[in-house]
Parts: C-alpha cells; structure tokens; sequence
C-alpha cells in the first residue's frame, strides 16, 4: 500500500508540474495575442503558440478517452462478481480517484478552449 502511495504522490506532484506550464503557456499565448496586434514579427511566434496549444488539447482529449475506458473496465468487473469483496472495494476506491481526475482534465481542457 506504501508503495501504491508513493506512485500517486509522484504522480499527483508530476500532475501539479504538467498543470503548471500549461497554465504559463496560456497566459503566454494570451498575452502574445495582444502583442501581436502591435508587432506583426510575433505573428509567427503565435501561430506556434496555436500549434502547441491544440497537441495539448489532443492530449487532453485522449488522457478523457483513456480514464473514460478504464472507468468502464472497472464498472465492468466489479458487477460481474470475478473479484472479492476488498478488491471491489480498491476497484471502487481508483474508480473515484480516476473520475476525481478526468473532471480535473475536463475543467483545464475547458479552460484551455475558452483561451484560443
């Protein structure tokens, strides 16, 4: 169990990092769309900023996709009966943690939306 929590604080700290810079990369892109209205030169530093913007909503996209399909595997064996009664309750506990992420990802995905 030690363990399992060693992963998720990694995880949840590479989380917080990943978060970060895609909130620097918004407010960047924000602020060099208005200085693009002023310096035609940074139109090429912007169309970049467009480029790498929609990966990460890509990305976004594929880590709902993925956390989606593992929400449905867990449903899926915890009603068909194949595991005991405390790996129901693990399965349930990581059923709540990955839903818990994936309204997470939905909200910076939205808000990375709202910015191009």
């Amino acid at each position: 169990m030690l363990r399992i929590m060693n992963a998720d604080e990694k995880f949840l700290h590479l989380q917080e990092q990943i978060d970060h810079h895609e909130q620097m990369q918004l407010t960047n892109s924000m602020n060099l769309n208005a200085m693009t209205k002023e310096n035609n030169f940074l139109e090429h530093v912007k169309e970049d900023y467009k480029k790498f913007s929609d990966i990460i909503v890509q990305q976004k996209r594929d880590q709902v996709k993925a956390l989606e399909m593992l929400d449905e595997y867990i449903s899926g064996i915890t009603k068909d009966g194949s595991l005991s009664n405390n790996n129901v309750d693990d399965a349930k506990f990581e059923q709540k943690r990955i839903l818990k992420e994936l309204r997470e990802i939905q909200k910076n995905l939205d808000t990375i939306l709202k910015t191009q």
